[in-house]
């Protein structure tokens, strides 16, 4: 069949061909060139909005409007973790109603965010910009970053990655590789034994209560609930993951002090409410 025709609704969740504003075939290569173009606006903003007497309102809504189409791109590539093609057939048909998205185009969407979005894009900082505007580039960035890790980190996507590996074996991308590699990225600084900056900070925040979030609690377990989370295995892989952590991070509260050592004790304590929530 001619892929040209065919036809799919944005309003599915997994299928990441099927999304707003996204007209290629391959979502890491188009967000790489927008990119690149996004990079060429950012230092001419003040430059191409000012107007003799007047504010700089506009220069704010194009760096919103930059900020907006990079999140886009970011989110197009993040579809396809975990992502489910979605192929309508009729009966004189043949082929697959469901696909997993290849593990290959998964694990570049990955190396997509860690290298664009996960690794500080300093890109869309603009001092002049802050001083001129009153935009507070950096929460503007990490909101991003939060954003996308918070909807990438769920118990869905796992359960995703886990019903795709008993289908599919070595062929899948599996939730290991998959918090491997945003492990590479979030928690590199704790790896080095480098001090992570703010940002880092608040990414190693979002992801550990990413985790906690997907961990049994039995006050909040009813008969409602009770079938999709005997169902589920994220918790258990939440729980083990956040257990190795907790270790990594009473390691280097030793070696640390001032802010990164309170930053390490407040997600160890994190991780310790949560232990106990679930028993």
């Amino acid at each position: 069949s001619d892929a040209r025709y065919t036809f799919g609704t944005e309003l599915d969740r997994d299928d990441p061909r099927n999304q707003n504003e996204d007209l290629g075939d391959n979502a890491v290569k188009a967000g790489t060139y927008g990119i690149r173009n996004l990079k060429r606006i950012v230092p001419e903003i003040l430059a191409w909005t000012a107007e003799p007497n007047k504010n700089h309102n506009n220069a704010a809504h194009l760096y919103q409007n930059v900020t907006g189409q990079f999140t886009l791109y970011m989110k197009h590539a993040a579809k396809n973790i975990a992502g489910i093609y979605h192929n309508p057939i009729t009966a004189e048909q043949t082929g697959k109603v469901e696909e997993y998205v290849p593990k290959e185009i998964q694990r570049e969407a990955m190396h997509f965010l860690n290298r664009e979005l996960f690794r500080y894009p300093d890109w869309l900082t603009d001092r002049t910009l802050e001083e001129r505007t009153g935009i507070n580039t950096f929460n503007n960035i990490v909101g991003i970053q939060g954003r996308i890790l918070g909807e990438l980190l769920t118990a869905r996507t796992l359960d995703k990655m886990l019903e795709n590996e008993m289908i599919n074996g070595n062929l899948s991308y599996t939730a290991e590789e998959f918090l491997i590699e945003i492990d590479k990225e979030i928690w590199k600084s704790l790896r080095s034994g480098e001090q992570p900056l703010p940002s880092e900070r608040f990414l190693q925040k979002v992801y550990v209560l990413a985790l906690v979030s997907m961990t049994e609690k039995p006050e909040e377990i009813n008969r409602q609930t009770m079938r999709s989370i005997q169902k589920s295995e994220a918790p258990a892989i939440a729980l083990s993951h956040l257990n190795l952590l907790k270790k990594r991070l009473a390691k280097a509260t030793k070696t640390s002090k001032g802010i990164v050592r309170a930053h390490y004790e407040n997600l160890i304590t994190i991780i310790n409410n949560a232990a106990i929530s679930t028993k």
